[in-house]
């Protein structure tokens, strides 16, 4: 089942970068259209790879201009050449029975208006991101994946996107309104999105020491898969 949804995850990735063999362990995937978002611009390795390979990574990213470097694999490289590690999960759905899941029937859901999406995030991740990144993020974003979005009398309270193939949904960018939050407005959203691809495997990330995680557990999402994620941040200086 791993390989089945990481063929996925690779097809998600495509939707915006190329991707080319770098070197014996790295491949290289980079959006140049969004070049400085890590998830669409970082080397995966296959194995543990060389100092030598790393050095050559960092060349090139200083060559491009790039001020990071990251590198997602599926081996823990126990924080290597002094980067940080990073834990994603990956989580299925083990039974799309929402029957006994606590919703919000306040909500409606739709696909949200760019720019009311624009707000909803800059107010989330404005600080953290800057605004222009925010707002580029979501003009790359909006066109090739589907959003969705909860919405108690008009006003956007979360969203999310979601990518389908035969087999799987894939849930990703859950964000829920300050505001609105412990109103049941995520389990709606994951619940509307379930119900409505019942035939099909659902899954979704989450950050291995994050709380997010605790609740899918809750729903029923099982690990199925773990990422390790290193950075450098910074790197001109």
């Amino acid at each position: 089942m791993n390989k089945e949804i990481r063929k996925t995850e690779e097809e998600i990735t495509l939707l915006y970068a190329k991707k080319f063999v770098f070197s014996e362990h790295l491949t290289k995937y980079e959006d140049d259209k969004l070049k400085n978002k890590y998830d669409h611009n970082y080397f995966a390795y296959s194995d543990d790879f060389t100092k030598e390979e790393f050095e050559k990574a960092l060349s090139y990213q200083l060559d491009k201009g790039a001020d990071f470097l990251k590198f997602i694999g599926r081996i823990s490289l126990n924080e290597k050449y002094g980067m940080e590690e990073g834990v994603v999960l990956t989580m299925l759905l083990e039974n799309n029975d929402t029957s006994l899941w606590k919703s919000n029937s306040r909500l409606e859901f739709k696909k949200p208006d760019k720019e009311e999406l624009k707000k909803h995030e800059l107010k989330e991740y404005g600080n953290i991101y800057g605004e222009e990144f925010t707002l580029a993020n979501i003009d790359r974003l909006y066109d090739k994946q589907d959003y969705v979005a909860a919405y108690p009398n008009g006003q956007l309270a979360g969203s999310c996107i979601t990518y389908v193939n035969d087999e799987y949904v894939a849930i990703d960018n859950m964000l829920v309104d300050e505001n609105m939050r412990n109103q049941y407005v995520c389990t709606s959203l994951l619940k509307k999105i379930v119900d409505e691809n019942s035939d099909k495997k659902i899954y979704l990330h989450a950050d291995e020491d994050d709380t997010p995680r605790y609740l899918y557990e809750r729903l029923g999402f099982r690990i199925a898969d773990r990422g390790y994620e290193y950075h450098l941040l910074n790197i001109k200086k």
